[in-house]
């Protein structure tokens, strides 16, 4: 949403809902607590490797929080927050941001769409990539895992690659 001034508690949701192919509804109400395994709809928890961006993103989210909790003298719980209160207006914002930037269609949950595909075009087996979605069946996982013209001429280029050898 280039030239959009967002608010940086909120893109920091955005980055990590993308990188974890979360959505920010399961993201807000983390705390340390409820980072411990089988907190997830279907009890059963995942596992996501920590990426260099995710990594650097939650670090960062992390000494923010830290020094906000010297300045202020208080603990704050939330991984994310605004001023050590939790976030509670993330899907108007959104929604007010995508109205801004022209893209009034957008979902906040493309984000977790978006990242499905990412992991779809790096190659990432599709067994790996629903463990780490969370996604239990092929077929809720291919919901996700919508391919659009630019994947269908970058298969159609492999094929032309392959036929060549």
């Amino acid at each position: 949403m280039a030239g959009v001034t967002r608010p940086t508690d909120l893109i920091v949701v955005d980055q990590t809902a993308y990188n974890l192919a979360s959505t920010a509804r399961k993201l807000l109400g983390l705390n340390g607590k409820s980072l411990e395994p089988g907190e997830s709809k279907n009890y059963e928890g995942r596992m996501f490797p920590m990426t260099p961006e995710l990594t650097g993103i939650l670090a960062r989210q992390l000494e923010g929080t830290r020094q906000l909790e010297k300045a202020t003298e208080r603990i704050i719980p939330w991984v994310f927050h605004r001023d050590s209160t939790p976030i509670k207006d993330y899907y108007d914002a959104w929604d007010k941001a995508c109205r801004l930037a022209g893209v009034p269609d957008r979902l906040a949950h493309d984000l977790r769409r978006t990242a499905v595909r990412s992991l779809e075009r790096a190659g990432v087996a599709r067994s790996a990539a629903m463990k780490m979605t969370g996604h239990k069946t092929e077929s809720i996982y291919r919901r996700y895992a919508i391919v659009d013209e630019a994947m269908l001429k970058e298969s159609a280029s492999k094929l032309a690659a392959f036929y060549a050898e």
